[in-house]
């Protein structure tokens, strides 16, 4: 709480601008926080290369929310190519209702959950973006985003998870 004191000695520019710079300090976090995300990664034996899980969730959402997942194999922070990459992006709903991707329900009341799978052949990554459409009775949204990969007869995952 700001409590401004009036006296003859403050001027009401100095008490106009106090308050404009609580005002700044308080929606200063709430402005700067409009995604959540998180990263994980597990070693490919023998390899030098890890496999890192990806994911990035809007938290300031009424009925819509962009979302992004990855799977990337890594060597030394540059891509690594691999057989088979993967990244599963897993949706969970709390509340009463529906959440949509591209018109397909994937969670819906309290914690059920359905998974969006994309799975390349000879490169280093596999990924997911779009945005998660929510009825208005969904209370909080959960993504997980789940990282497989296969080189050389060497398999490895990992997977990150956020929720707003």
């Amino acid at each position: 709480m700001v409590t401004i004191r009036s006296s003859k000695k403050t001027s009401w520019k100095r008490a106009v601008a106090g308050v404009m710079m609580a005002a700044a300090l308080v929606a200063a976090p709430a402005l700067s926080a409009s995604a959540v995300s998180s990263s994980s990664s597990s070693k490919l034996p023998n390899t030098g290369a890890v496999i890192q899980a990806n994911v990035w969730l809007c938290n300031t959402w009424t009925t819509s929310c962009g979302f992004q997942t990855s799977a990337k194999a890594l060597k030394s922070g540059s891509a690594y190519k691999v057989y088979k990459i993967r990244n599963t992006a897993d949706f969970n709903a709390w509340g009463i209702g529906t959440v949509t991707v591209g018109g397909v329900t994937v969670a819906g009341t309290s914690g059920t959950a359905r998974n969006l799978v994309w799975t390349n052949y000879n490169t280093w990554i596999s990924d997911h973006s779009g945005s998660a459409s929510a009825t208005w009775s969904i209370v909080a949204l959960g993504l997980c985003s789940g990282a497989y990969a296969e080189v050389s007869g060497v398999r490895a995952s990992s997977s990150a998870c956020v929720g707003v």
